[in-house]
């Protein structure tokens, strides 16, 4: 998209057959390989051995996919999802809950650190147009989703609303977008003030979620005659 590649369909096949081979990988891997590993590692049964493990695992996927040319992020998004889907799921969450606090203090410290308060003046209407059109974009991806599954009206609304904020892989997708030029530096700001708007917005949200849906008409309930 920035231009610094070669023919387009030539960069497009290349990076469909690198995806289409770390699919391949994570098959194997979820399917064989790492079920036995940890199999192999909870035999020693210490918490502290099973931790390096699944760091070792997160770590060395990542690092796999970052030199097939795709992102860290995505390597350890695919490590997650791997080891989600193992027998010892709870117990790794449990290992790298204490951490998940810490880096999320990380994660909201490098945020405020990052934005320019001055965009809040300078943008505002911006700030407002993209806040509201994220919000209900998200909320109606996520109510067309658990509707996919049969489930009630008012679980889909307060489930499409409570996962209406910016998601982490958005600040990888936008920070990618600045280092290529794809954004301008005073889009990225906007982008920053939205996606921290959101975030402050979504307690609030989570916590009323059940009220939602009385506050809005139910498109699947027919409307009584008059």
């Amino acid at each position: 998209m920035a231009g610094a590649g070669g023919n387009v369909g030539e960069e497009l096949l290349w990076l469909s057959g690198k995806l289409i081979l770390m699919g391949g990988i994570s098959y194997v891997l979820a399917q064989f390989v790492i079920p036995f590993f940890l199999k192999t590692v909870m035999k020693i049964q210490s918490q502290e051995v099973f931790l390096i493990a699944t760091v070792f695992i997160v770590t060395g996927i990542a690092l796999l996919t970052e030199e097939l040319g795709l992102s860290l992020a995505l390597g350890a998004f695919i490590a997650g999802l791997i080891i989600a889907e193992t027998d010892y799921n709870r117990m790794a969450i449990s290992c790298f809950l204490p951490f998940r606090y810490v880096f999320m203090s990380f994660f909201f410290i490098s945020m405020g650190m990052l934005l320019d308060y001055q965009i809040f003046l300078t943008d505002t209407l911006w700030i407002v147009f993209w806040f509201f059109f994220a919000l209900l974009v998200k909320a109606i991806a996520g109510i067309l989703a658990v509707k996919v599954m049969k489930l009630e009206w008012k679980t889909a609304v307060a489930v499409g609303f409570s996962i209406a904020q910016i998601g982490e892989f958005s600040f990888v997708l936008a920070q990618s977008g600045l280092e290529y030029e794809l954004i301008s530096q005073n889009n990225y700001q906007i982008f920053l003030a939205v996606s921290i708007l959101l975030m402050s917005f979504t307690p609030f949200i989570v916590s009323n979620a059940e009220k939602i849906p009385l506050l809005l008409p139910n498109p699947l309930k027919p409307e009584s005659d008059v």
